[in-house]
């Protein structure tokens, strides 16, 4: 491979897809070599490379600094090469006896006394974790998968249960929302929050199939809104509120009878809990909202894991998130205080998670350490002990992709000639 100095703009192109850097073509697109190496931390706080990435550049610094050390030690071997050929404008020359003359050492001994030997340095090698920083783990993408699927259905099942405690409308009407008192209800609202909570879903699920490092950021998603459901059942159990509107129609009560409840939690779970497929017609999940804990979810983590130069996918996905919560209120299906209580409680969560996982120092159980008291830091050291830097947004084909990629046959077509 050729020296980094005599690098072309696509020689740095290549080298920014081997490295798995190609968010940055675009913004080193005109950048051959030289440039590259000339490269420092200020030129990543203004645009373009500033917009590539959240981490500054660090990522792609630390692999340029590579560079400079590599093409730094080959230009010194090859300086040592030519000298050692052209010694003081001697040419070297080996003689019979073996010995080698180059103006310094003559009849296989050295000059003035002293001896040239070469000085063999032990450089010991990174071990597996440091040469992965990003090791993908899917076992525990698996445990973190299996945890939120168990906080689904612990929060299913308490639903059924609140809804056996929900007062009668007649007797404990709807509490007062000043959003009530400004906008009138509108039927098909919630059909349209529950449009945009599928189509963010799909979003997340497609983009979330494309990146390179899915198992780590699987794992996130997954523990994070299986805590978030987890919240959700103390607070719908300790707090059962009354309906939001005398719209509502709750299906009659099964006073103890858990064969029906059974029946009732299976048909919820393979509805996917959404009144738009007719399997959601329990009262009392109110403190707090679901439907807000999805819209918002999904927009951070797609936000989050998407190049910044997709501003326009970022807002297309802020607008069908603030519509579908917007729709919530709006078809009177919760209160004001459910939507705010769930805004809060997935954004906080959203960003300590991340704030801890992106400084080492947050990984470790430390008197200074305050965020170490949290209830869950013992699933989050298990989940991010070798996840080391913040994970970069580099995106690949999913396995199954590349395999049939790889495995394509080419033929080529033979001309027959005649003799």
């Amino acid at each position: 491979m050729k020296q980094v100095g005599l690098w072309t703009a696509s020689d740095v192109s290549d080298w920014l897809t081997e490295e798995c850097m190609q968010e940055y073509s675009d913004a080193l697109r005109n950048t051959d070599g030289p440039a590259l190496l000339r490269l420092t931390e200020e030129d990543f706080k203004a645009p373009p490379l500033s917009l590539v990435t959240g981490d500054g550049g660090r990522q792609l610094m630390e692999r340029i600094e590579t560079l400079r050390f590599t093409s730094h030690m080959k230009a010194h071997k090859s300086n040592n090469l030519e000298n050692s050929h052209h010694a003081n404008g001697h040419t070297t020359a080996t003689h019979a006896n073996g010995s080698v003359g180059n103006g310094k050492i003559l009849n296989g001994g050295p000059k003035n006394g002293f001896l040239y030997e070469p000085v063999r340095i032990l450089i010991p090698l990174p071990s597996e974790q440091e040469r992965m920083p990003f090791p993908t783990e899917w076992f525990k993408t698996g445990v973190a998968f299996l945890y939120a699927v168990c906080c689904f259905v612990t929060t299913t099942v308490m639903i059924s249960v609140v809804h056996e405690r929900v007062p009668p409308k007649e007797e404990s009407p709807p509490l007062p929302d000043k959003f009530f008192d400004l906008f009138d209800r509108v039927q098909w609202a919630f059909s349209i929050c529950e449009i945009n909570g599928m189509l963010l879903v799909g979003l997340w699920l497609a983009q979330w199939c494309l990146l390179k490092h899915r198992s780590i950021v699987g794992r996130r998603f997954f523990f994070i809104v299986g805590t978030l459901y987890l919240y959700r059942c103390v607070t719908m159990y300790v707090t059962t509120l009354p309906v939001p509107g005398m719209h509502f129609k709750c299906s009659p009560k099964l006073f103890g009878d858990w064969e029906a409840q059974s029946r009732r939690v299976l048909k919820m779970i393979a509805g996917g809990g959404l009144s738009i497929t007719g399997s959601h017609s329990l009262c009392g999940d109110y403190l707090y909202s679901g439907h807000t804990v999805m819209l918002t979810l999904t927009y951070l983590f797609i936000k989050e894991y998407s190049p910044q130069r997709f501003w326009w996918y970022h807002w297309i996905c802020w607008c069908l998130s603030a519509i579908g919560i917007f729709c919530i209120l709006l078809a009177h299906d919760h209160y004001t205080v459910d939507v705010v209580v769930a805004y809060f409680m997935t954004t906080r969560l959203f960003w300590w998670y991340h704030t801890m996982a992106n400084q080492q120092a947050l990984k470790e159980n430390s008197a200074g350490n305050l965020f170490s008291h949290v209830w869950w830091f013992g699933p989050f050291q298990y989940f991010e002990s070798n996840v080391r830097g913040i994970v970069p947004r580099n995106y690949q084909l999913p396995f199954l992709w590349r395999t049939l990629m790889s495995s394509r046959v080419k033929y080529n077509r033979l001309d027959s000639r005649e003799s």
